[in-house]
C-alpha cells in the first residue's frame, strides 16, 4: 500500500507548478536620445534657408566680412617707411594699424609693401619682428581721396548628405498570433521597439557621422560635427580637462564671431565640469540634500547650457552655437508593410536625414580628455 507524502511539500511534490510571470516587460537600455530632443529630428530647412528641399544632397552658404588683422612678412625697423606684410589685399589705403603699440598710418599700397606713416598720434616709432601682428584699428582718409578697393571675401558652400536609417520587422503568422506574457502581438511589440532604437542611431550622427557621397555599392552618409568644426579645437593628449581648457575654446568661438550657447558631453565631462565651479553656486538651504550639479555656466562670453548624452565620446566635449546647427528629416521615420513571400509578416521602420553644421568657427571641441583624472 502507497503511504502519501505526509506533509505535501513544494519540493516534494511533482506536479507541474504554474509559472508566475510579469505581464509587463521591463527594457533596461539607454534609449535616451538627447542631441534629437534638443535640436529635433525634423527641422526647419527655413532655419538655413535651404530651398528645393528635400535633396539627398544640400549645401549652405557661407561668407565672412574683411579680416581687422595681418602679419608683418619681414621685419620692420623703426625708421622705415614701407612695411613688407603677409597679404597686401587685406589692407586699405588710410587704414591706421596697431603693431605692438605703435600706430602707423598707410597712405599707399603696391602688392604686399605699404607705404606707412610711422607712430600715428602719440604712439612712438619702434622696430617689430617678423610675424608680429598688425591689427587694423581705425580709417582715416584724406578728403578728397580717390576711392580705393581693398579685399573681397568670397562665399564658399559647405555641404552634407542625407543618411538612411532603417529597421527591419520579421515574424511568423504563428508568432505573430500566439498569447505571451507581456506581448499581445509580436509584430507590434517589435514595431514598438524599432523606432527608439532607430533613433538612437540618428542621435550617433553628430559624434561618428561621416559625410559620404555613397554609390550604388557604398552607403550615403551624414557628416557629423567633427567632419566640420575643424578651427576652435584642441586635444588634450590624455590630461585632465582644465577650466582654463574649457574658457579659452569657449572665447576662441566668440573671438571669431560665434555666440556659443551649448556644450554636449558624457557624464564624465559634466563632472569634471561641475568640479570647476560647486565652489561658486548660489543654493538654497536643504537639509536632507546634498551634493552639486552644474547644468548651465555663466562666462564673460555667454551663458552656456550643458547637455549630456550617453553617446557622446567619453574624451570629448563640443562647445556649440545651436543657431548654426541642425537635422533635416528628407523622411522622418515611418512604417512601411513589406508584402508577403511565406507564412509571415514582415515590415520596417525607416527614415532618412540629414545634418547640418554651418559657420565652423562659430563651434570648437576639445578631445582625448583623460576620463580618469
Amino acid at each position: 500500500m502507497a503511504v502519501p507524502d505526509a506533509p505535501i511539500t513544494s519540493y516534494s511534490d511533482t506536479t507541474a507548478h504554474k509559472r508566475s510571470v510579469s505581464d509587463l516587460i521591463s527594457i533596461l537600455d539607454p534609449m535616451d536620445t538627447p542631441f534629437v530632443s534638443y535640436f529635433g529630428r525634423n527641422g526647419d530647412p527655413g532655419k538655413f534657408a535651404i530651398v528645393n528641399w528635400p535633396a539627398t544632397n544640400y549645401e549652405w552658404l557661407e561668407d565672412t566680412y574683411s579680416a581687422l588683422s595681418d602679419t608683418l612678412a619681414a621685419s620692420l625697423a623703426s625708421d622705415s617707411t614701407t612695411a613688407q606684410v603677409t597679404d597686401g589685399t587685406l589692407h586699405n589705403v588710410g587704414n591706421v594699424e596697431l603693431v605692438g603699440t605703435e600706430k602707423v598710418w598707410v597712405s599707399a599700397i603696391s602688392t604686399n609693401t605699404l607705404t606707412i606713416t610711422r607712430g600715428l598720434g602719440d604712439t612712438s616709432a619702434a622696430s617689430h619682428a617678423n610675424a608680429a601682428t598688425l591689427s587694423f584699428v581705425g580709417n582715416a582718409r584724406l578728403e578728397g581721396a580717390a576711392a580705393t578697393y581693398d579685399y573681397k571675401t568670397d562665399v564658399t558652400a559647405s555641404e552634407n548628405y542625407t543618411t538612411i536609417i532603417q529597421r527591419g520587422i520579421y515574424a511568423t503568422r504563428t508568432a505573430a498570433k500566439l498569447k505571451q506574457y507581456g506581448i499581445e502581438d509580436e509584430y507590434q511589440y517589435q514595431l514598438s521597439k524599432k523606432v527608439p532604437e532607430a533613433m538612437r542611431m540618428l542621435n550617433r550622427i553628430p559624434y561618428y557621422g561621416e559625410d559620404l557621397a555613397g554609390s550604388a555599392s557604398t552607403p550615403r552618409s551624414a557628416g557629423g560635427l567633427q567632419a566640420f568644426i575643424s578651427d576652435n579645437t584642441a586635444s588634450l593628449s590624455g590630461a585632465a580637462l582644465t577650466e582654463k581648457d574649457l574658457v579659452d575654446r569657449i572665447e576662441a568661438c566668440w573671438s571669431d564671431g560665434g555666440n556659443p550657447n551649448l556644450i554636449v558631453c558624457n557624464s564624465w565631462v559634466q563632472r569634471k565640469i561641475t568640479s570647476f565651479f560647486e565652489d561658486s553656486v548660489r543654493t538654497t538651504r536643504d537639509e536632507s540634500v546634498g551634493g552639486v550639479t552644474i547644468d548651465k555656466i555663466h562666462t564673460h562670453f555667454g551663458d552656456l547650457s550643458i547637455l549630456r548624452d550617453r553617446a557622446c565620446q567619453a574624451d570629448t566635449l563640443y562647445i556649440l552655437d545651436d543657431s548654426h546647427i541642425g537635422f533635416l528629416a528628407f523622411d522622418d521615420f515611418f512604417e512601411a508593410e513589406i508584402g508577403r513571400t511565406g507564412d509571415y509578416i514582415q515590415g520596417e521602420v525607416i527614415g532618412e536625414f540629414g545634418f547640418v553644421v554651418r559657420h565652423d568657427k562659430a563651434h570648437a571641441y576639445i578631445s582625448s580628455i583623460s576620463t580618469s583624472s
